[in-house]
């Protein structure tokens, strides 16, 4: 993916010698990088120039310069007069977060240094779920074990889409049906499999194949453990952009910006420790607005908050993330609300972090806020499906934890509106959901 991107985006004699960008402390924001606040920020040329004029735009863009068009299109669009000498902004025109065609900054190239997680201290010691899948012939076949000895394990967090062609019954366990050829699995279990190969682990666990889905006692006790399962695991294997099971995420992807108009923006870029590698901008509607399946789905916000390692397949990009790191493979350095969550979450709940920027109250309202947004299938789901970081934020809090609201704080926590403006809702609605 970054490959391509870098191969597809212009670049020019203009772009490798006139342009710069580089982390500086000017005022002026170009891309938030770590949750709402930050201190990134972006000199659009060598701070040993002279700033460029949109005179001398107009000369790049005559001699071939793609970006130097690009910029001078952008200022002579505008309704007022522009002079010919006028300097053209450190930050390129329609960089707010308000703009549609925004342009994002990409960084090519960064190498990532994993660490210990900071959850160590809260694994379980020897802990493994009551059922996970083995890996035998090379990943050729998979079997359902029980009562396995410890062992490093991946999770799968995915949409199922439907109902599943291949799970768990009590007639399969009664029946000892508990081996499949891979082959026979639908794709996107056959392509956790294959991660698992290419990561070295041996046992993987998926709800859909773990879990006796026509019993409801074990689904009460897994459901009840799910948090510790993915918080224990070695690494969740998000499958991000596929919608159902049947999908796959191995697959590969459309070329990138095949909606936009240009396919970005080469140029040179150089850190403030002065290091120095290429950025791509590209068009900010090409990138952002898109929203993989998976992160639309509630269950899987959890898992997201709680793994302690996370390789991420997006429609856009492959994103390796830890508590120490997020690492896309493409580069974009953009930063959802999702993940400045974790961040905060791993702050709040690690001890060798005495003081920190946001208390656990105020993450909890962040925290319902992003999964609120999410959909679930049951209804009924809802509060299991985010009843272990609560469970795992009241070890900070000291407080009672009651159906999504806190004792002491029981009142404000009732407040709430609808952020389409709706005022109103069925009470019976609501009443129902209260009764059950």
């Amino acid at each position: 993916m970054c490959t391509s991107l870098q191969e597809e985006a212009h670049s020019c004699f203009h772009c490798e010698q006139r342009f710069l960008i580089r982390d500086c402390n000017d005022p002026q924001p170009l891309i938030h990088i770590d949750g709402p606040k930050s201190d990134h920020y972006w000199r659009l040329w060598p701070p040993d120039q002279e700033p460029i004029t949109l005179s001398e735009l107009k000369q790049m863009a005559t001699l071939g310069c793609a970006f130097a068009e690009y910029l001078f299109l952008k200022f002579t669009s505008r309704k007022e007069e522009v002079s010919d000498n006028a300097i053209v902004n450190r930050v390129p025109p329609a960089m707010g977060d308000t703009e549609p065609n925004s342009i994002v900054v990409t960084l090519s190239g960064e190498n990532h240094h994993e660490t210990n997680s900071y959850f160590t201290y809260m694994t379980e010691q020897g802990f493994m779920p009551t059922r996970i899948i083995k890996i035998f012939d090379s990943g050729k076949r998979i079997e359902i074990v029980e009562r396995n000895s410890p062992a490093a394990y991946a999770v799968l967090s995915y949409c199922w889409g439907g109902p599943q062609r291949i799970t768990l019954s009590k007639a399969r366990v009664k029946n000892g049906q508990l081996s499949f050829e891979t082959s026979t699995l639908p794709q996107t279990l056959q392509d956790a499999v294959r991660v698992c190969g290419e990561l070295g682990l041996s046992f993987l666990w998926v709800d859909a194949l773990c879990i006796i889905q026509d019993v409801p006692e074990d689904k009460a006790t897994e459901i009840a453990q799910m948090a510790k399962i993915y918080e224990n695991s070695y690494v969740a294997i998000m499958a991000s952009r596929a919608k159902s099971v049947e999908e796959g995420f191995l697959q590969p992807r459309s070329r990138f910006g095949a909606d936009r108009r240009s396919p970005g923006f080469r140029l040179q870029y150089e850190t403030k420790n002065g290091r120095r590698g290429s950025v791509v901008l590209v068009e900010e509607s090409s990138s952002q607005t898109y929203a993989d399946p998976l992160s639309l789905r509630a269950w899987a916000y959890q898992e997201f908050i709680l793994s302690p390692r996370i390789v991420d397949y997006g429609e856009m990009r492959t994103t390796w993330i830890c508590w120490a790191d997020i690492n896309p493979t493409d580069g974009f350095l953009s930063t959802p609300t999702s993940y400045w969550s974790r961040q905060r979450f791993q702050e709040i709940m690690s001890p060798s972090i005495e003081a920190n920027s946001v208390s656990p109250r105020q993450l909890w309202s962040t925290l319902v806020l992003c999964y609120m947004r999410s959909s679930i299938t049951d209804p009924y789901d809802r509060l299991p499906a985010l009843a272990g970081i609560a469970e795992r934020l009241n070890t900070i809090m000291k407080d009672e934890y009651i159906a999504g609201c806190w004792k002491s704080n029981i009142w404000l926590d009732l407040l709430w509106w609808h952020e389409d403006g709706r005022s109103q809702i069925e009470s019976s609605t609501i009443i129902q959901y209260i009764l059950s």
